[in-house]
């Protein structure tokens, strides 16, 4: 069960090879001939405008999911401590998000009228002349920007369309057609998952033996449908028919399939009632307990083809912001592609969210830090005091991690720290970016450009803000 994978952390030191998570064959899919970037400069310029399972812990069915995202970067397929993946999300109980909620204030819902006065967040750093991104600066009011919507009117049909980029190899034996190693090229396309009418907001539905679940089933579960790979070409084409000016970019972190990415992106959108286009980057996590240290190679590799992928997002698109949120070991593509972009002076992105960030945190005060100041208008880390992924990753690589609440990591300059402990109950502590349905909220209204003075549910606490009640029901709006 993913849920205790950490406990597979011994076998890891030893040094045990990755372990493949196949399942049934699936026809090949060959990746298209890769065009031209010819249109990469010109879509720069246009780049910085821009489950657990029903499983309650009397059904720990969140097994197989849950583990696999919890251990980001940095921490031992453990994102670094607790025990499971950026899919460790899916081990958390589906009464854990109500659990949270009264801890934080009760279960009662913040008004929309503007909070009382509190300090300020620290204010961001200021962009040095000519920077990229300089164009909007760090978002002080809710812009011209398009509030949550109801996903049913949203999706209709329940079937969300996922625009993808991939570096993995393609492998039929896997679900998807992508394999759990990088393939040295970039593949982009499209993906269907179906959303069954009893989902809960922050669950992962998925089969599970517990139940007596043998396969899945659209009308209880959260399946992944058709992948098809399409050409540069047809890929823009097929995102600005969508008609979509803003893309929500995820980035999934250690022990992930292509699979549980495409799963997790379609969840995140859903439960977010984003407006614009869901967008998944998968790189090459070997998917497996104990392939930490290949993942972590894997995941620098990915650098370039994510680089590429951030400028396709925007070529011809109709997509003028990226917002890009990313969990655990994704965390580290994120960042070291957009600091480096921050450091050429290329585009950069609207929002870059770090979910449980599994980075060193030294480095990202003296290597990315100032870069990112000018390769993204809003840098937001979610943070936890009690992420035993992160402890352990902490533990493993001796240094302190960026997602560590409690090591003040969240009140550093030129970010904007919120720290999930108070409402966040899961065994790990790690997946809450997903399956708290107190952190979605909060997520569903940064992306809707509300600044963080404006979300009440939230209070000032030396440097970085905490949440003092639950925000569930709120409106996306900033104060007049």
């Amino acid at each position: 069960m993913r849920r205790f994978g950490w406990l597979l952390l011994p076998a890891f030191l030893l040094g045990c090879p990755p372990s493949s998570r196949r399942s049934a064959p699936m026809e090949s899919m060959a990746p298209p001939p890769s065009e031209g970037s010819a249109e990469s400069d010109a879509a720069a310029d246009d780049l910085g405008d821009e489950d657990s399972d029903e499983a309650s812990a009397k059904e720990a069915d969140a097994e197989e999911s849950s583990m696999e995202e919890a251990f980001g970067e940095g921490g031992l397929g453990l994102e670094g401590s607790g025990g499971s993946a950026d899919d460790d999300w899916d081990a958390v109980d589906e009464e854990a998000a109500p659990a949270s909620a009264s801890q934080a204030g009760g279960g009662a819902e913040p008004q929309p009228a503007p909070p009382p006065a509190r300090p300020p967040s620290a204010p961001p750093p200021t962009p040095a002349p000519g920077a990229p991104v300089s164009k909007k600066s760090t978002p002080s009011r809710a812009r011209d920007a398009q509030v949550p919507v109801a996903p049913a009117s949203r999706w209709p049909d329940r079937v969300v369309t996922v625009w993808f980029g991939t570096d993995r190899a393609v492998d039929s034996s896997y679900p998807g057609g992508f394999g759990g190693a990088p393939g040295g090229e970039l593949v982009v396309g499209t993906l269907n998952v179906s959303i069954p009418e009893s989902h809960t907001t922050g669950v992962l539905e998925r089969p599970s033996l517990f139940r007596l679940e043998l396969s899945e089933d659209p009308n209880r579960h959260v399946v992944l449908g058709e992948v098809t790979a399409l050409s540069e070409s047809d890929f823009r084409a097929s995102l600005a028919a969508s008609g979509s000016d803003t893309a929500l970019l995820f980035v999934h972190g250690f022990w992930n399939s292509f699979e549980d990415g495409a799963l997790r992106a379609a969840q995140l959108a859903w439960d977010l009632g984003y407006p614009g286009a869901p967008a998944l980057y998968s790189w090459g996590s070997a998917g497996s307990a104990v392939g930490y240290l290949t993942d972590a190679s894997s995941v620098v590799e990915a650098e370039p083809h994510f680089d590429t992928f951030l400028d396709l997002l925007v070529q011809g698109t109709g997509v003028r912001e990226v917002h890009v949120v990313a969990h655990s070991m994704g965390t580290r593509l994120a960042t070291e592609t957009l600091a480096r972009r921050g450091r050429e002076g290329r585009p950069g992105v609207s929002e870059l969210v770090l979910a449980a960030p599994d980075i060193d945190v030294k480095h990202f005060e003296n290597d990315l830090s100032e870069p990112l100041s000018h390769a993204t208008e809003r840098l937001t880390v979610y943070g936890s005091s009690t992420d035993q992924a992160l402890a352990m990753s902490a533990q493993l690589n001796a240094m302190v991690r960026l997602g560590d609440a409690s090591s003040g990591a969240l009140s550093l300059a030129g970010l904007e720290g919120i720290d999930a402990t108070p409402i966040e109950s899961s065994m790990d502590g790690h997946s809450y970016i997903a399956h708290n349905p107190s952190v979605l909220a909060d997520l569903s209204c940064l992306l809707a450009h509300v600044p963080v003075v404006d979300r009440p549910w939230l209070s000032a606490t030396e440097g970085s803000w905490t949440f003092s009640q639950a925000p569930e029901g709120a409106s996306c709006t900033a104060a007049p």
